[in-house]
């Protein structure tokens, strides 16, 4: 069996991104920013959340050693348990991640 044909046997599943969403929530300590990403197979859909975090980095050059504070977003597994679940709608899949939220929040706007 050649590669080709190992290749036509085997199933690839590929998710569509067709939303991505920010959410802020102010708390008494500053605020949260999270990125809600929407992914469509055929009639099914996930959801991936992800937090903002700041990173501490240091580039080291040859002339030295650069500091600097980036702002990069990482997966956030206390709602991805719940969201990583197939749902039959993307208004399925918002409406967790809110719940979710004010689970976690107390009261939202």
């Amino acid at each position: 069996m050649t590669k080709v044909e190992k290749f036509e046997l085997a199933k690839i599943k590929q998710d569509k991104l067709i939303k991505t969403m920010i959410y802020e929530v102010d708390t008494d300590e500053g605020s949260i920013e999270y990125r809600l990403e929407i992914y469509r197979r055929e009639n099914v859909f996930k959801g991936i959340v992800y937090r903002k975090e700041l990173y501490r980095m240091r580039a080291n050059y040859k002339g030295g050693i650069v500091k600097c504070d980036e702002f990069m977003f990482s997966p956030d597994n206390n709602f991805n348990l719940n969201l990583i679940n197939y749902n039959e709608s993307e208004e399925d899949i918002i409406n967790i991640f809110y719940n979710e939220l004010e689970k976690n929040f107390n009261s939202l706007n």
